[in-house]
């Protein structure tokens, strides 16, 4: 089901309360017919209660910043006048910036991720989504599972003007469904950073993590991940699996390591896209690195590098 109101709404909202609250400062200068007639005009914009308060507190202090344009007889009131509009004016200043934070933080956070807000009308009848969580705490890009009864992948939607979400990038598949069924999948983006993950996990007999993120361009890219699995205590994995990536600066280059240090680049081209991910691919990769680092670090020193792969020993 689609929520009737978007959360751009709610953003609007707080562009507005900084646009009015601007505009206030502006007129602030003005002469006193044209200061009274303005704020009059501002004030019946205001579109909310919170709004209004932060309003009549900048009120405040044009009213004092008016009051120092007037001329005082008196140098002994002058200077008491003086004092107490710099002190109300820091005060104002103080509890428009805390209210006009507030409308910011509470405009851009989502709501909590629900996959029944989402409609895909590209999905077949027989995909379904099975976890996700939005992306960079706004409702406009999700990270989700999707899935069927066979198999599970990653992909990223996109909110369009119509409210609808379109799929700008798909994983081949990560996980089976049985082996979904035997564990539990976290996807959260934790620091509502634009970078979230995909974590499958078995007690403590498998973990598997993926973390995504838009590489600049609107490319959506694997940009870390790993996999730590005890072989043959469950029906989920067979052999153990141990291996960490992360992409490089390099273009088309990972960093492939078993535990912190050494660590080795290796080629890996466009296969870090998550349209088309590939995991099989990746864990070949690496599984590939890790036995080529294996063997040098055999016959190398601390320090040495090899002539073909960058070798990094420590941070």
């Amino acid at each position: 089901m689609l929520k009737e109101q978007h959360p751009s709404l709610n953003l609007h909202k707080a562009a507005e309360g900084w646009l009015v609250q601007k505009e206030i400062f502006q007129i602030a200068g003005k002469k006193k017919q044209e200061f009274s007639v303005c704020i009059c005009e501002v004030l019946s914009r205001a579109a909310s209660t919170a709004l209004l308060t932060g309003i009549l507190v900048i009120f405040m202090l044009c009213l004092e910043t008016q009051k120092m344009r007037c001329r005082r007889t008196n140098a002994m009131d002058r200077e008491g006048d003086d004092l107490v509009t710099r002190l109300t004016k820091l005060f104002a200043f103080l509890l428009v910036l805390i209210l006009s934070f507030h409308q910011v933080i509470a405009a851009e956070a989502a709501e909590p991720f629900s996959k029944d807000a989402l409609s895909i009308p590209s999905l077949d009848e027989n995909t379904a989504i099975y976890a996700g969580t939005w992306v960079a705490g706004s409702e406009e890009q999700a990270f989700l599972l999707l899935g069927n009864e066979k198999v599970m992948w990653l992909a990223v939607a996109t909110q369009m003007e119509d409210g609808t979400y379109q799929l700008i990038a798909q994983s081949k598949p990560v996980l089976s469904y049985e082996k979904y069924c035997l564990g539990k999948v976290v996807m959260m983006d934790k620091w509502d950073d634009g970078r979230p993950y995909f974590w499958y996990y078995v007690g403590n007999y498998i973990n598997y993590y993926l973390l995504a993120s838009d590489a600049g361009d609107g490319t959506w890219i694997v940009h870390s991940g790993y996999i730590d699995a005890h072989g043959g205590y469950i029906d989920a994995c067979e052999e153990d699996i141990d291996f960490n990536f992360y992409i490089s600066d390099s273009e088309d280059y990972m960093l492939v390591y078993e535990t912190a240090f050494p660590q080795i680049e290796w080629p890996i081209g466009d296969n870090l896209n998550l349209e088309g991910f590939d995991i099989t691919i990746i864990q070949r990769e690496c599984e590939d690195a890790l036995e080529y680092l294996d063997e040098f670090d055999k016959t190398h020193s601390l320090g040495e590098q090899d002539d073909t792969y960058k070798i990094i020993w420590d941070w």
